[in-house]
């Protein structure tokens, strides 16, 4: 190799050394300034500044944060055309960005470019097909502008796509048609499983159960969790007859028992505590006492409910309840099998009959004697009043002294309710 090339590649590697440090310089700098402008930027937004939002533009001319703020700032002033201006800069400057196009929609609509805004929000929804903000933000626009169709058409799309928003989209459907659950049911379509559980629990406590929410309820596909939550959210606002007609759709309640008045009046087909609606509730862990549902004291069939007490348990405390639907202003009479063996206490137990909503006793059968031989017939007749649902509840007679003992066997079998003819 000559001279000549020595020289040459000489001067190609510091030519080649001198590129690269203007661009890491060039790199530097521009890096500087893009700090420094969207540093100014965010402070311009975080203080209403125009005149910092216009100085992080000096500083950065091609930054699209810079235009961003300057738009929201005007915004924020009440100059809607100066803040359409801004974002449109922006987006010029980011055009890929669904964010931008979003606040250049709101924009446009504040400043009454209609047109404008309709294709600025349709441009995001078209960069974000996977996001539900930029439908519902299109959706309230038309929305605002009686297009009630395409808006709830795109409210149920980004409800699917985030089902949590399922709440918020029927209350803008409530707010459209108040107290019009088919209505409702017609613009809020959910198809998930999320979707229709949210929508079910929003319409529920809005006292707005339309025909779909009342078939989710009803399906077969509602887990046993869920059954009992909703079966709890009914009742506690109030919804007794769906709350008792969902409990009885589940599974495991045979149909021939599903309908009557009492569940399981003589306790074929109770093994626990049913906590969640209408079967029958006691206490496992009951203070000083053993529940067996067993057959070998029966009044009919091949089980009843016994009570093995032993010590000191609590006179106020209802030992075994079920609630149960009623018709309001009418007449029933109760009826239930006891026996005892052995029974010691100065509080006997009795059955109540107690309103549905505080508990109230509205009546109560003869108490059961603890010197009894053989199965009794317990009975009482009662006035309904106003109520819709009651409890039966089996309780004890308060004693003189705190705690207050009992000792011995109670067992319980065929309770059952009938409405009494009027008249009769």
């Amino acid at each position: 190799m000559n001279r000549s090339d020595l020289t040459l590649n000489g001067i190609g590697k510091y030519l080649a050394a001198a590129i690269l440090l203007l661009f890491v310089l060039f790199v530097g700098v521009f890096a500087v300034r893009q700090a420094v402008s969207n540093y100014y930027s965010h402070i311009a937004v975080r203080d209403s500044s125009e005149e910092l939002a216009r100085f992080a533009i000096r500083w950065q001319p091609g930054n699209p944060n810079a235009y961003e703020a300057l738009g929201t700032v005007l915004g924020r002033q009440g100059d809607e055309k100066g803040a359409a201006a801004g974002y449109e800069d922006a987006v010029d400057r980011r055009e890929n960005d669904f964010r931008l196009w979003l606040r250049l929609g709101s924009a446009r609509a504040e400043l009454g470019d209609l047109a404008g805004a309709r294709s600025a929000f349709q441009r995001a929804i078209s960069l974000a097909p996977g996001y539900s903000r930029p439908r519902v933000e299109l959706g309230t626009f038309l929305l605002e502008h009686s297009e009630r169709d395409e808006a709830f058409r795109l409210f149920n799309e980004a409800a699917e796509r985030e089902p949590a928003l399922y709440p918020a989209m029927l209350e803008i459907a409530t707010r459209e048609f108040p107290r019009d659950a088919e209505k409702i049911e017609s613009l809020i379509t959910p198809k998930s499983f999320e979707g229709k559980r949210l929508s079910a629990i929003y319409l529920i406590g809005k006292g707005l159960v339309s025909g779909s929410v009342r078939r989710f309820l009803l399906s077969d596909d509602l887990p046993t969790e869920e059954r009992a939550r909703f079966v709890g959210l009914l009742i506690e606002n109030k919804n007794f007859e769906l709350a008792r007609e969902v409990w009885g759709a589940a599974p495991e309640i045979p149909k021939e028992l599903a309908n009557g008045s009492i569940f399981d009046g003589s306790f074929e087909q109770t093994k626990r505590s049913d906590e969640s609606g209408f079967g029958w509730m006691f206490d496992d862990d009951i203070e000083s006492a053993r529940i067996l549902l067993e057959g070998k004291e029966v009044h009919s069939g091949s089980r009843a409910f016994k009570f093995v007490f032993q010590g000191h348990s609590n006179p106020d405390q209802w030992l075994l309840t079920q609630r149960i639907l009623v018709k309001p202003n009418s007449s029933y009479e109760l009826k239930a099998f006891a026996r005892t063996n052995e029974l010691v206490t100065a509080g006997l137990p009795f059955i109540g009959v107690y309103n549905g909503l505080d508990n109230q006793q509205l009546a109560r059968t003869q108490r059961v004697e603890s010197d009894e031989s053989g199965w009794v017939e317990l009975s009482v007749r009662f006035d309904t009043g106003k109520n819709r649902t009651i409890f039966v509840a089996l309780a004890r007679e308060s004693c003189a002294q705190s705690p207050c003992p009992v000792f011995g066997e109670l067992i319980l079998d065929d309770f059952s309710l009938g409405e009494i003819e009027t008249g009769r």
